[in-house]
């Protein structure tokens, strides 16, 4: 008898084993493939969200700038100054310099957005600090988290550094320069900032430099 055959049959044997080693080989190199795209395509959706949020936040921080100036702006001004000029509030700016000289007096006064907001409410007939007047765009950004957003925002503007500023053009009052820094802050409804917490939020800073009347009644 031929022992072809037999080698015939141990070739095939051969073959067919080779053919799966292949098959899964291709299988497994295409499930890597898959698993890296879908985890490439998971970073790519979260370093958009991480954007939206840096973004979202540096609005907020400039939009607390500009509410602050609009409020020193508006007669009240020399009010705040006063209240800043005491020297009786504790600010996170000031609290090393009060640590290293005992007894000095250092202008600074923290104002919440929520004071803001009560301060327009009662001069503008209830109108709200952040939300769309005409109603034609939903409510984004509220004290109080709305089902359209799910974010809950807030900010903090601490007043210093209040110094003599230069004679202004065409005006013969006094003026003050008074140093703004805006601390705002987007982050999910009922969840607080705190070491060990793993909560996503976003935080940003904004400083300026703001002249403001000296005169009590801002003009």
């Amino acid at each position: 008898m031929s022992p072809r055959p037999a080698l015939t049959r141990r070739a095939r044997r051969s073959e067919r084993g080779a053919t799966v080693f292949v098959v899964v080989l291709a299988i497994t190199l295409l499930t890597a493939v898959g698993l890296f795209a879908a985890h490439s395509a998971t970073v790519v959706d979260q370093a958009a969200g991480y954007a939206r949020l840096a973004r979202q936040t540096g609005y907020l921080a400039e939009y607390g700038t500009l509410a602050m100036a609009s409020e020193l702006g508006s007669g009240a001004g020399s009010l705040y100054l006063s209240e800043a000029e005491s020297g009786k509030y504790d600010c996170p700016g000031t609290r090393e310099l009060k640590a290293q000289f005992p007894g000095g007096i250092f202008p600074c006064l923290t104002v919440s957005s929520q004071r803001l907001a009560e301060r327009i409410a009662a001069v503008s007939n209830g109108e709200q600090l952040m939300r769309d007047q005409t109603g034609d765009t939903p409510d984004r950004l509220g004290f109080a988290p709305t089902p359209a957003s799910g974010i809950f925002g807030e900010f903090v503007v601490e007043l210093g550094d209040v110094v003599p500023a230069p004679p202004q053009p065409g005006s013969s009052q006094p003026y003050k320069r008074v140093t703004t820094t805006t601390s705002a802050t987007l982050r999910p409804p009922g969840a607080a900032c705190a070491p060990g917490n793993a909560t996503l939020a976003g935080q940003q800073s904004v400083r300026s430099h703001i002249i403001v009347p000296a005169s009590v009644d801002g003009t």
